[in-house]
């Protein structure tokens, strides 16, 4: 938060009160100052409509702010014609954004029009805004072009994040493939290989190489060609940028990956007690994770099981400690990077030389 005073020609003197208060940031030595005068929360960005219309100029094309017409010293029908000069600025912007996604291939499959702002939107909020104006109903038409930009900021939000929905799914595919790829290496490495082929399934229940998994593992191939190119003519044809093709190839490559793992680990001898305490593990590892990105000291959690792991491979204590060590780091307090930090650089320096020793 920062504070924003504002005086001269075209400001109110007093305007209405909002909730928000410097106090809360600048500490009680604010409070007499904060007393007096009546405030207002102004976006950064609303800075820009404010000077533009002061000034009498347009408002600048690119600008996202809303124009804080509450602070203004204007007739009415001068504030009625600065903020349906708005509404049309920033109209234009958002048929810009619209216009560049009616333009991909494939219309039809690959663009869905705005359901909160569409064409007879637009008409109807250009008609009320024109007649309120004409029959000098100020406050009305300062009423309907809040109105309707407040419809136009939700089309702008709404093609600004079109691809959210879709990424998401593309990340959870990646993430998704990766921890099945993991878990199966993970599963190799405490099985190990051991090739029985003489049965389906063992006495004790064990789970051997299914007779199926051969032709499965062939048609993952297929798979996994055939989403490679759904996802590069989806991208195609929506003419994305360049850097989306990370996102539309990953969960290609983590497929790639996971074929290969079940190749390497499709003639293990895995017993159901092994199964549940991997399953349990990455459960574990998985809230872990969601949980320190609200109290990061739950990393620590984390750090301990990767040591413990360490410690069952026969790792000595003296290279299990470094890893314990970083378990630390999510208890000490945050660094005011404002400060120097000479004693907390000098105190890691001797410890990293005493365990490299």
């Amino acid at each position: 938060m920062t504070p924003f005073i504002s005086w001269g020609a075209g400001i109110k003197k007093h305007h209405d009160h909002h909730a928000a208060s410097f106090a809360d940031f600048l500490g009680a030595g604010f409070e007499d100052f904060a007393a007096k005068p009546e405030k207002a929360d102004v976006k950064q960005a609303d800075i820009t409509p404010m000077i533009a219309t002061l000034l009498g100029k347009s408002i600048p094309v690119n600008s996202v702010g809303q124009l804080p017409h509450q602070l203004l010293e204007m007739h009415p029908r001068d504030r009625a014609l600065a903020l349906k000069s708005q509404y049309e600025q920033l109209l234009a912007q958002y048929r810009e954004l619209r216009s560049l996604h009616e333009s991909v291939y494939l219309s039809s499959l690959y663009h869905k029009e705005c359901p909160h702002f569409t064409r007879t939107d637009m008409d109807s909020c250009h008609l009320m805004i024109r007649k309120s104006i004409e029959r000098s109903e100020y406050a009305e038409a300062m009423e309907a072009s809040l109105s309707c930009i407040g419809k136009t900021y939700t089309g702008m939000t709404y093609y600004q994040r079109y691809q959210k929905n879709l990424l998401k799914l593309l990340i959870s595919a990646t993430l998704f493939f990766s921890l099945v790829t993991h878990g199966l290496a993970v599963l190799q490495m405490v099985c190990g290989k051991q090739a029985t082929h003489e049965n389906a399934y063992a006495e004790d229940g064990f789970l051997k190489d299914p007779a199926s998994l051969p032709s499965a593992l062939s048609k993952l191939g297929l798979i996994e060609l055939v989403f490679l190119v759904v996802l590069l003519v989806s991208w195609g044809c929506q003419r994305l940028p360049f850097h989306f093709l990370l996102y539309y190839l990953s969960p290609v490559y983590s497929l790639s990956k996971l074929r290969h793992q079940l190749k390497e680990t499709r003639e293990m001898r895995v017993s159901n007690k092994t199964i549940v305490t991997l399953i349990l593990v990455f459960l574990f590892l998985s809230e872990t994770i969601v949980f320190s990105f609200f109290e990061r000291r739950f990393l620590t959690l984390g750090v301990i099981l990767l040591a413990a792991s360490f410690i069952s491979r026969k790792w000595s204590v003296a290279k299990c400690m470094p890893v314990l060590l970083l378990g630390i780091f999510s208890w000490l307090p945050p660094i005011d990077g404002r400060r120097e930090q000479t004693a907390l650089v000098l105190l890691a320096a001797i410890l990293y030389a005493a365990v490299a020793a």
